[in-house]
């Protein structure tokens, strides 16, 4: 799946920028990069050096690269965490998938005021734990942090303003339980990674959700 397209021009995407630009891009692509800015940056003409001596460029002038030169470009914001551009559809991302839909759930920026994929285990379920943490390394190469237990419970979080997005408007999984339902790309994978799929979803919350929607889903699965 290619995550810059996917995210480029919606309207949180002035917030995102290309990290690894060639040098180059900067020297044959000048005159398209300042039209960018000029239409929008208060400074364009310092935005412009600014951007060349860190080789970063707005995710939403991502067609002035080939796919690859994409390809080797990460995704970020102003923080330090970055993302692939690309992401593999495989068993690490089934895998995830079947977890978030039987526990998982986005968090609400408005109301929490930070952008979280959470979910929820059991503390001695810690083979899925496992599971979790190795696929979002293996996709995003990002961690996972895991809370305290609380009673028999534990949490696992991973506090990234690009996969947030990436899990709600690229994957377009549900926010909350009411309105989950499989995501379109699992419905279209071979067997293998279908039930891979079904594997992890089974070993969270299968036969319980309170979507009509996903029981549907899973009964066509």
């Amino acid at each position: 799946i290619n995550l810059v397209k996917e995210l480029a021009n919606k309207k949180f995407s002035k917030k995102l920028c290309l990290e690894n630009i060639p040098y180059n891009i900067f020297i044959e692509k000048e005159e398209v990069i300042k039209e960018y800015l000029t239409s929008n940056y208060k400074r364009p003409y310092e935005a412009y050096y600014e951007l060349r001596s860190k080789r970063i460029l707005p995710i939403n002038i991502y067609n002035i690269l080939s796919e690859k030169e994409l390809r080797k470009c990460r995704i970020k914001t102003t923080s330090e965490v970055t993302c692939p551009t690309f992401l593999r559809i495989n068993i690490d991302l089934m895998r995830l998938l079947g977890y978030y839909i039987a526990e998982g759930w986005l968090s609400n920026p408005k109301k929490h005021h930070n952008y979280d994929i959470v979910f929820c285990f059991n503390k001695n379920e810690v083979e899925y734990h496992q599971e979790i943490i190795n696929a979002f390394m293996a996709l995003f190469n990002q961690d996972v942090y895991i809370e305290p237990p609380f009673n028999n419970a534990v949490k696992l979080k991973v506090n990234s303003y690009i996969i947030w997005h990436v899990f709600k408007y690229v994957l377009k999984v549900g926010k909350y339980a009411k309105h989950r339902k499989i995501p379109d790309i699992v419905l279209n994978v071979n067997n293998e990674l279908r039930e891979e799929f079904i594997r992890t979803y089974t070993n969270g919350d299968y036969g319980s959700s309170a979507s009509e929607r996903l029981m549907s889903d899973l009964l066509y699965l």
